[in-house]
């Protein structure tokens, strides 16, 4: 939600989440009323500004306009298809400043059921284990994350939080558990032959001692609460579970591997006290406090065995991957937002936001789509009722939210493709990836200059660059764009529109992996008001 979430996270743990859909100016305990009087006035200023002074767009020459109805930004609509391999398409949509439901951008990739299968459409965590001992925590942006799974195509997934950096609901890589359900969220799954649903899961498990005696599990791979709780630990969380000083932690040999539904059983190899127990291969930890270390004390002593199940429903036996987002948009080729039973509602719901999610079409293809958003220039964002109708329009049966707002991210053949709403990647828990099956080497880009084109621009301002003329026809045909750097947007007909002051490289990538970079430079604005939007946003 945006702001703070008090989530009834896990057994009776109640511990506030700050999920990635934050409000800035509550995120940092500004009341709402100070913020609309804050919006009023900003607007008011800005409208005084655009009589005063405004930039002119240098798209195309365009009739002289009086400074009080000139508006920067894209003024062309584009809508441009891209084949990225058999099977999969991808979908850009441009609709400019000024054009009814403007400024939006939206991207979207169609993946056939043929090209999903085999593994290669999959979960992915952010720097391939839940926690990292680093500054995010072990998230990763998702350039990071498709760059080490030589990904075709990645967009960011669940929500998670800033406190501990792991998933939020149900994860399932290779088959494996990662992480468990959360409120009964929704969450996009498929098997090894590409064949996907949707499910909202829920979760319970259970630690049984040789001596019959039992405790319930309550979560699996993330960080404890206060409340008495068992807590299983896999080497897919980190190389060692958390210093915690009011823990007691068993080690267990012998285990394979853990999956939802199965019971494991190991032998005490180890138990210690404070947390830090190692997760080497073929090994688990059992963590408790409170009353739960007290029953490892009692009842897991060294050379015993102890089994562990947990149990995810629907039944999971069958799935390769699954990764969790909330809340449901699309049942059945109709509008069905779930939002207050998977705990959202309130401006995250009715706000337009940077959304990301995916679909379901009834031949079996699957959608992911992202929405840019908080960049009046660029994009306005959507609600949730327009992301389901985006999802529909694009042919979905079933549909689902995932993580939106600043982590809303877009890679292609390793480029950010779209403009995140921080003016950068945000590292994240986990991304939906789709592997290269081509496994292309993408080559070091070629510098590119234009002697009619000294590569800066005003902010507003932008450019077409085009590939260079020398290039196979069919190469330049399948190019995808993207932008190393902050400066601003790159469309998929190669059009940059300068969104803030700095320096950035426009990437054309070829299907055979040659890359071309342009530069570009935006200085600063000398009056910061006029890198503001000059005109309200067009209603949709």
């Amino acid at each position: 939600m945006v702001g703070q979430q008090n989530l009834g996270l896990f057994i009776g743990v109640r511990i506030p989440v700050r999920e990635s859909f934050v409000s800035p100016l509550r995120a940092f305990g500004v009341k709402t009323s100070f913020a609309r009087r804050g919006r009023r006035f900003v607007f008011a200023a800005l409208l005084l500004t655009a009589f005063a002074a405004a930039p002119v767009a240098a798209q195309s020459p365009a009739p002289a306009a009086s400074p009080a109805s000139v508006v920067t930004g894209f003024r062309v609509a584009e809508r441009i298809e891209t084949t990225l391999a058999p099977g999969v398409v991808w979908t850009q949509e441009i609709t400019p400043v000024g054009a009814p439901g403007g400024p939006l951008v939206v991207s979207v990739v169609r993946i056939a059921r043929d090209a999903a299968k085999g593994d290669r459409l999959r979960s992915a965590l952010g720097g391939g284990t839940v926690w990292q001992n680093n500054r995010t925590q072990g998230r990763e942006t998702v350039s990071g994350i498709a760059a080490r799974n030589n990904a075709l195509v990645s967009i960011n997934a669940s929500f998670f939080t800033f406190s501990s950096g792991h998933p939020l609901g149900i994860n399932i890589e290779n088959g494996a558990a990662i992480t468990e359900p959360l409120m009964n969220r929704t969450a996009l799954f498929w098997d090894d032959k590409g064949k996907a649903g949707m499910a909202a899961f829920s979760g319970s498990g259970t630690v049984t001692a040789a001596d019959g005696a039992g405790f319930a599990l309550s979560g699996l791979n993330r960080k404890g609460g206060k409340s008495a709780e068992l807590l299983l630990y896999t080497p897919r969380f980190f190389t060692a579970t958390l210093p915690a000083p009011d823990r007691t932690e068993v080690v267990l040999t012998g285990v394979k591997s853990v999956r939802f539904g199965e019971t494991l059983t190991g032998t005490v190899s180890l138990v210690g006290a404070g947390g830090g127990l190692p997760l080497a291969a073929n090994t688990v930890v059992v963590s408790g406090n409170g009353e739960a270390g007290q029953y490892l004390r009692d009842h897991a002593k060294l050379g015993t065995k102890l089994s562990v199940r947990y149990d995810a429903l629907p039944s999971t036996e069958k799935i390769r991957h699954a990764i969790a987002g909330g809340p449901r948009l699309v049942e059945d080729g109709k509008p069905a937002i779930t939002d207050t039973a998977e705990g959202f509602g309130g401006s995250f719901s009715t706000a337009r936001h940077p959304r990301t999610a995916a679909g379901m079409c009834a031949d079996g293809e699957i959608l992911l789509l992202t929405v840019d958003g908080r960049q009046p220039r660029l994009s306005r964002g959507a609600t949730l009722a327009e992301t389901a109708a985006l999802l529909l329009k694009f042919g979905a049966v079933r549909g689902v939210n995932f993580d939106g707002g600043g982590s809303t991210t877009f890679v292609v053949r390793g480029g950010v493709s779209n403009s995140p709403s921080d003016g950068a990647e945000r590292p994240v828990a986990n991304a939906v990836v789709l592997s290269d099956p081509k496994k292309t080497t993408v080559k070091p880009p070629r510098l590119v200059l234009n002697p009619a084109f000294n590569g800066k621009l005003a902010v507003g301002e932008t450019h077409r660059f085009q590939i260079p003329s020398n290039i196979n026809r069919k190469n330049k045909n399948g190019a995808t764009w993207s932008v190393v750097g902050n400066a601003g947007f790159v469309s998929q007909g190669g059009n940059f529109l300068a969104l803030r002051s700095g320096t950035s490289e426009v990437i054309a990538t070829l299907p055979n992996g040659d890359r071309f970079a342009f530069p570009v430079s935006v200085p600063k604005p000398p009056d910061e008001t006029m890198a503001k939007p000059l005109m309200p946003v067009a209603p949709p």
